[in-house]
């Protein structure tokens, strides 16, 4: 059985490249991976924290 599809509004259509040295992308492999995620999902979950202490600053 297939999940139910997203809403329109949960759905994920933007992206943004981050060019990375391979130090970088190394570590951001490595700290994913202790978190048990993806290196994709523990950077957007960095990022949507970051954002939102920004806006609680504003």
């Amino acid at each position: 059985m297939a999940r139910p599809p997203k809403k329109p509004e949960d759905r994920r259509t933007e992206s943004v490249r981050v060019p990375l040295t391979e130090a970088e992308k190394e570590a951001l492999e490595a700290v994913a991976a202790d978190d048990e995620t993806k290196p994709v999902t523990w950077a957007r979950e960095a990022i949507l924290k970051a954002l939102k202490r920004r806006q609680e600053r504003r």
